[in-house]
């Protein structure tokens, strides 16, 4: 009986490598533009003391961690792993937001 010589790549039960696309590539390669237009966003809000700014980012980080299930604040936090942990900390992320985003307004309307 034969034994078949197994890859190169498939040593160690290790899968083959993935042959990413030209689009792909450029994918991962690119400007972040996103990520640069956020970071001159939050230097400005700082310097104007415009903290609703920050409070509308962690709404978002928090969407984005619910859509994960798995969040960043000071080590990764994935919801399988660390339910309370999880949850805790985007309840918390949420009732700071909301605090902030409404007297935020309440500040505006009495002005």
């Amino acid at each position: 009986m034969r034994v078949k010589k197994p890859e190169p790549w498939n040593t160690n039960s290790q899968q083959a490598p993935l042959m990413r696309s030209a689009k792909e590539q450029q994918k991962t390669t690119s400007s972040h533009w996103k990520t640069w237009l956020a970071i001159a966003v939050i230097g400005i809000a700082t310097l104007m003391e415009w903290h609703v700014v920050w409070s509308v980012l962690f709404v978002y980080w928090t969407i984005q961690s619910v859509r994960n299930k798995e969040l960043f604040f000071v080590e990764n936090v994935k919801a399988a792993d660390a339910p309370i942990t999880f949850w805790a900390t985007i309840l918390g992320w949420l009732l700071l937001s909301t605090v902030v985003i409404v007297e935020f307004f309440m500040t505006a309307v009495a002005a």
